[in-house]
This record gives C-alpha cells, sequence and structure tokens, in this order.
C-alpha cells in the first residue's frame, strides 16, 4: 500500500496515524472554492517536490479544495483506464468559464481520455431541476461518459431531453452498495471520491484508488 497523504490546506485535519502530511496553508486562499488552471498546474509542480507519488488514500481537508481531486486523478495518466465514483449531493458539472471550482472540476473530469466514466452518487440539489439543468455540461451525460444516481426526483424535463443518464436511485438505497456494483458500474479500475459529511464546511473529501 502507497503512503496515504495529506494535503493541509486549512488544517482542518488532525494527524493520522501512519499518513503523511504536506502543508499547504500558503496556497489556502489561492484556491480555495476555485482557481485558475494555472494556479492549479503550479500546485502540482508543488506537489511534483513534494514527491508524494501516488498515494492509495489523499485528505484533502474542508470541502472549499475538492476541486483539487480533478489534479490528483489527473497525475494517474501513465496508469490503465478507469472509471471514478464521486459521492455527493452536487453534480459537481456546472458551467464556469474562468477555470474550474467545487461546482465544474467534474466537468474537466470527463475530459480526460484515461478516465472511462464518472458516475455521481446521491445528488439531491436542484442543480438539476428543470431549467437549472441547462446549467450543467449536457455532452458527457449524452455520450454516455457521465452518468448521475440521484436520491431525488428526476425532471421531467430531464427526461424531455432524453438523458437517460441522469437517474433516480431513491428506491434502491436500501440496496445502495449492491445497485452500484452489480448493475450501474463496469467492472474496471476505480478512483472514489468521498464526502465525509453533506455539509460542505464539515465535509473531509478523500480521494481512494481501488480496483
Amino acid at each position: 500500500m502507497r503512503e496515504p497523504v495529506i494535503l493541509n490546506f486549512d488544517d482542518s485535519i488532525r494527524s493520522l496515524p501512519g499518513c503523511r502530511s504536506i502543508p499547504l496553508l500558503g496556497w489556502q486562499e489561492k484556491i480555495r472554492y476555485g482557481c485558475t488552471l494555472r494556479d492549479l498546474t503550479e500546485l502540482e509542480a508543488v506537489l511534483n517536490r513534494e514527491h508524494i507519488g501516488l498515494p492509495d488514500a489523499t485528505f484533502l481537508g474542508s470541502g472549499d479544495f475538492h476541486h483539487v481531486s480533478y489534479l490528483l486523478i489527473r497525475r494517474l495518466e501513465s496508469t490503465r483506464p478507469f472509471q471514478v465514483l464521486v459521492f455527493d449531493n452536487h453534480p459537481d458539472n456546472m458551467r464556469y468559464p474562468w477555470g474550474i471550482h467545487c461546482g465544474s472540476w467534474v466537468h474537466h473530469l470527463c475530459r480526460l481520455p484515461f478516465v472511462s466514466r464518472v458516475t455521481v452518487i446521491g445528488i439531491t440539489s436542484s442543480d438539476i431541476r428543470w431549467t437549472h439543468l441547462l446549467e450543467n455540461y449536457l455532452l458527457p451525460l449524452y455520450t454516455g461518459k457521465l452518468f448521475y444516481l440521484c436520491l431525488s426526483p428526476v425532471s421531467r424535463f430531464a427526461r424531455l431531453l432524453g438523458l437517460s443518464a441522469i437517474r433516480d436511485f431513491r428506491d434502491d438505497k436500501g440496496h445502495l452498495t449492491e445497485r452500484i456494483c452489480v448493475t450501474e458500474i463496469p467492472t474496471l479500475s476505480t478512483y472514489r471520491l468521498i464526502r465525509m459529511s453533506s455539509h460542505p464546511r464539515l465535509s473531509k473529501p478523500i480521494g481512494i484508488r481501488g480496483s
């Protein structure tokens, strides 16, 4: 197992046994909530100098920084194709032309050729309801690169647009693991992003590599 890493942007995670902590407090305000792609590339250079490699688990602190997940996944380009599971209340696939932020990073993820599929599980937000749906990037939903498994009703508008990749998952909550593993997720290597709480201020996103 590769050494787990804490990217310490805001001191929100205490030291964990067996985890290496990378001090990044100076980056806190530069990338909080969002940043330019240039800033993200500069952060990648910092991580390269720290020689973090490809850790099996990465803790990102509060939910203000989970768009950094895109950077961590981009670093896996040399591995075989894999899919990404995102457990979140929001689709994080919203239109944002000024760089990357917490609500748009999944769109950038879908553009990586070595990511075969992205599945966002647990959406209940209004980001996919009625005309708000048009604020999402729809192309990856049409092409089968991106799927939403929702814990709220799917709007009629989504059905009118033919977006079968947006699915109502409420009736399967009691069999969530079985449904995800057996019927929804192809047999490929996976990378999972988990937010440990539904409240963005309390969440501690963790990226986990797996198979």
